[in-house]
C-alpha cells in the first residue's frame, strides 16, 4: 500500500545522513524480510528499521537515495506501487507513474546493530510521549559538554526519571515503567534519538520496549525499531543545585504568566530577554522589563505568594519554553533567594520539576 510505504520512507529519511561524505549514508536500505518490505537508513549514531506488509515475489535487496525515494512515494496518489529490484536500479511503477532510480549494493550498507540485553523495560507510549516533551527542550545545543546534549535516563524500581540540562535550566520528569525493573541502570541519550522516538509514537500502541546495552539502547514499538548511541561521559550532579527549602513561594496562572512573560520578553529581545520578576507577599508578582533601545514594561500577575519578599533576574524565553510543556493550569514557584534558581513545578502534580538558573541584577 502507498500509505504504509509513504509513512516508513517518511520515518527512514529523516535519519539518513544526508551531509555525509559516504554515499551509501545518503540511502535507504530496501530488503525482503520474511513476507515483508523492511525499510532502514542510519548516520551511524542513529538507525531505524521499519517493516511494512508486502507481497513479495522475489527476495531481494538495494539501497536507493532516501530524499529522491521519499518525494516520489510521497507525491505518488496511486493505491498501489511496486518494487522490481535488477543489479543496482530498482523501479517503482504504479497505475500512473514509473521512475527507475539508481541504488547501490545492499551488501555496502552499514550493519545495523542488534542491541542484546538480558534486561528489557516496558513503557506506555502515552508516558513516554508525555515525557520526552516535557525533558528535551532543556538539553544544550552546543557540544562543547557532550553529556549536555543528552538526557540523563534513570531506571529505578518501578520508574524512569529522564534528566536534561543545559547549565542554565533543567527539566526532570519521572514516569511508572509497565512492570517493576530487576534492578537498576542509567545512561545518557542523545536528545536527538528521544526526540525521533517522540515524533514516531503513536498513542494507540501497547507499549514501548526500551533495551539498555553498554554501548547502545533501542527503542521497539509497532513496527519500528530505533538504535541509538549511548553518550560516554558522567552526568553532573544535578542534585545539588535543587533548593532544599524554599524561602519564597508563589502559585499563579500558567496562563497569565505565559501572558507577563511574552510581554516582557518583546521588550527584552536585545538584552537577551533579561527580565525581573518580583515576589511579594500576600500581593500580585509584578514582572518587569528595561531596554535602553526599546522602553520598559511593568505588568502584574494575581496569584498567592507566601515567605519573603524576593526580587530575581531571569531569562524569560527560558521559563517559556517551560510553561509550554508544563502540565496543568496553574504553576508553583519555589525560590531560595535572589542568587538561588526558580524551581517550577506543576500545582497538582510531584512528578515534574524544572529549574531556571537566575542572572546578575543590575541595580
Amino acid at each position: 500500500m502507498q500509505e504504509n510505504l509513504a509513512k516508513g520512507v517518511s520515518a527512514v529519511s529523516r535519519i539518513v545522513g544526508v551531509r555525509s561524505t559516504l554515499p551509501i549514508l545518503s540511502n535507504m536500505l530496501l530488503s525482503t524480510d520474511k513476507g515483508r518490505l523492511k525499510i532502514a537508513g542510519t548516520d551511524l549514531e542513529i538507525a531505524l528499521v521499519v517493516f511494512i506488509g508486502a507481497k513479495v515475489e522475489k527476495e531481494g535487496s538495494i539501497t536507493v537515495p532516501a530524499r529522491l525515494l521519499a518525494d516520489f512515494v510521497s507525491s505518488n496518489q496511486d493505491k498501489t506501487i511496486n518494487l522490481l529490484v535488477e543489479n543496482t536500479q530498482i523501479t517503482a511503477k504504479s497505475d500512473h507513474v514509473t521512475a527507475h532510480l539508481h541504488g547501490l549494493d545492499a551488501e555496502d550498507f552499514p550493519l545495523i546493530p542488534d542491541v542484546t540485553s538480558d534486561e528489557s523495560y516496558q513503557i506506555k507510549p502515552s508516558d513516554l510521549k508525555e515525557v520526552i516533551n516535557q525533558v528535551v527542550f532543556a538539553t544544550a545545543l552546543d557540544e562543547t559538554r557532550p553529556v549536555l546534549t543528552g538526557v540523563l535516563c534513570v531506571i529505578h524500581g518501578s520508574t524512569l526519571t529522564l534528566v536534561a540540562t543545559d547549565s542554565y535550566r533543567l527539566a526532570e520528569r519521572t514516569i511508572p515503567l509497565m512492570k517493576p525493573a530487576p534492578k537498576d541502570v542509567s545512561c545518557i541519550i542523545p536528545a536527538r534519538t528521544l526526540s525521533e522516538v517522540g515524533r514516531l509514537l503513536e498513542l494507540s500502541l501497547e507499549s514501548v520496549t526500551l533495551t539498555i546495552a553498554q554501548t547502545q539502547v533501542s527503542f521497539s514499538f509497532g513496527n519500528c525499531t530505533l538504535i541509538s548511541r549511548i553518550l560516554e561521559g558522567t552526568y553532573p550532579d544535578y542534585e545539588q543545585i535543587i533548593p532544599k527549602k524554599a524561602t519564597t513561594i508563589a502559585q499563579v496562572s500558567i496562563g497569565a504568566l505565559q501572558s507577563a512573560l511574552k510581554l516582557a520578553s518583546s521588550f527584552s529581545r536585545d538584552i537577551s530577554h533579561n527580565i525581573r520578576i518580583v515576589f511579594i507577599p500576600d500581593s500580585p508578582t509584578t514582572i518587569s522589563a528595561t531596554s535602553a533601545n526599546m522602553g520598559d514594561t511593568s505588568n502584574t500577575v494575581e496569584g498567592t505568594t507566601t515567605g519573603e519578599t524576593l526580587e530575581i533576574a531571569c531569562n524569560a524565553k527560558f521559563i517559556l519554553d517551560i510553561l509550554a510543556v508544563m502540565p496543568g493550569d496553574s504553576v508553583t514557584i519555589k525560590c531560595a533567594g535572589k542568587v538561588s534558581p526558580l524551581m517550577l513545578i506543576p500545582s497538582s502534580r510531584v512528578d515534574y520539576r524544572t529549574l531556571v538558573m537566575p542572572l546578575k541584577l543590575d541595580d
